[in-house]
């Protein structure tokens, strides 16, 4: 007797996690693990046909590889996605674990690329038939990410660029990239007046801090009580970044360098 068999389509990979829900990525400096990506995908046969991704290769099925690939965002070509060793990122293979309710799970590390936006998609490609293009691969949808493992660094010298400033004159520091400036801010600032015989602490409850952009500005908030006459002719230091808690991070979570997390300047 002799038995006819439809040809099926390409078998669907679908992703999962918190890929899944939240339809976006960061790599940073704060990942859970740091410069790594964790990609876990979802096998709809495994439920339905209970039939694991491997299980669909030669010579039970077409399938040839389920893949992760990305490209940087305007580029037109995919690349394959790397995995901790430099290998391919291939759910089908035999070593990669596929629990009974067909999910896996991969780590994706992105050594070289550089800062960015990429898209990633995972996909199935099937041994060609002549067919549509359903018969020859599948895709999950694109999902649009950032890599960012850059810390933001001091641009330049403090502004004004001179010994004095005026009081009710603001105090610029730029920075090399875009800060978060979410309020409540993450980072401190202090000026410390020196005068002959004390000093004079101010916290951020006595300034007023604008952070906007690539700039921190900071000036003196008169209306909380300061007089003018305590400071005029007077040195004093101010201290932005790092001192009791918090630092100054990028819009992407990347702390300033440990070393670097306070910026100190004289006047």
């Amino acid at each position: 007797a002799q038995f006819l068999k439809w040809l099926e389509p390409c078998p669907p990979i679908k992703f999962a996690g918190d890929l899944k829900r939240d339809q976006s990525f960061l790599i940073n400096q704060q990942s859970d693990e740091p410069k790594l990506l964790t990609v876990t995908v979802f096998n709809p046969n495994a439920s339905k046909q209970n039939t694991s991704l491997k299980q669909m290769k030669e010579p039970n099925g077409r399938l040839e590889n389920a893949n992760l690939s990305y490209r940087k965002a305007g580029e037109v070509t995919w690349n394959v996605a790397k995995n901790t060793t430099g290998g391919d990122i291939d759910y089908s293979l035999d070593s990669v674990y596929e629990d009974n309710f067909g999910y896996s799970t991969l780590e994706w590390n992105p050594k070289g690329l550089m800062d960015g936006t990429y898209e990633i998609l995972i996909e199935t490609r099937c041994a060609d038939v002549g067919g549509s293009d359903e018969f020859s691969f599948t895709r999950d949808e694109i999902i649009t990410g950032v890599i960012d493992l850059s810390a933001p660094e001091q641009y330049g010298e403090v502004l004004p660029l001179r010994d004095d400033v005026i009081v009710g004159e603001e105090m610029v520091v730029v920075f090399t990239e875009p800060l978060d400036c979410t309020p409540p801010l993450s980072f401190d600032v202090q000026v410390t007046v020196n005068k002959t015989d004390s000093e004079i602490v101010l916290k951020k409850d006595k300034l007023l801090v604008i952070c906007e952009g690539r700039k921190i500005g900071i000036q003196l908030d008169l209306s909380a009580g300061i007089e003018p006459s305590q400071l005029v002719g007077e040195q004093f230091t101010v201290e932005l970044g790092k001192i009791d808690a918090g630092s100054i991070k990028d819009i992407h979570g990347n702390p300033m360098s440990p070393l670097k997390s306070t910026i100190k300047f004289s006047r």
